[in-house]
């Protein structure tokens, strides 16, 4: 189910409304964890298995990244947090880039690209959002254990990792 805002606050479909968008976040994965299966999503590239597609989640999430911090970026005011943020928008696209063309050489294209992009309001924490949402993800059943894939994860986390170290120690 999608994430949204409205002037009540943050819904998880039907549920809501939250104080924060990481709030539902958080409902949404929890619900996933304990079984909920979204009927209408199936993953491209497994026929058997059914619920929300985590490739999908996964790459949406890290490109929406880029815009999302490219307008922190160009919003702050701090040039230690300027310079860490543009460091992270100009490497995340290329790491998807890696991501989605071994995923796509292995199993075939991916073609369901929604997005419900919503821009973040706080660098540290949309990277620490950014960070668990990664480890939540590649840990979801049916996000591909192959090396390769899971090498070009671990640079993805190490980015997210090495941003939040700068946005929180160097001022």
């Amino acid at each position: 189910m999608p994430i949204r805002k409205t002037d009540s606050g943050w819904y998880w479909g039907g549920k809501g409304p939250f104080p924060t968008k990481s709030k539902a976040q958080a409902v949404a994965r929890a619900a996933y964890a304990n079984g909920y299966k979204d009927q209408g999503n199936t993953m491209k590239f497994s026929v058997e298995r059914t619920g929300p597609d985590p490739i999908m989640q996964f790459v949406m999430c890290l490109l929406n990244s880029v815009t999302g911090t490219h307008i922190l970026h160009l919003a702050s005011q701090s040039y230690s947090q300027h310079k860490a943020l543009e460091a992270f928008y100009t490497e995340i696209g290329d790491h998807v880039d890696d991501f989605v063309e071994a995923f796509q050489g292995k199993y075939g294209l991916l073609t369901d690209y929604t997005s419900g992009f919503e821009p973040p309001t706080d660098p540290l924490d949309y990277l620490n959002y950014l960070k668990d949402e990664v480890a939540t993800l590649r840990d979801t059943e049916g996000f591909p254990q192959d090396s390769e894939l899971q090498n070009i994860t671990d640079e993805i986390a190490q980015l997210i990792d090495s941003t939040i170290y700068k946005l929180r120690f160097l001022k």
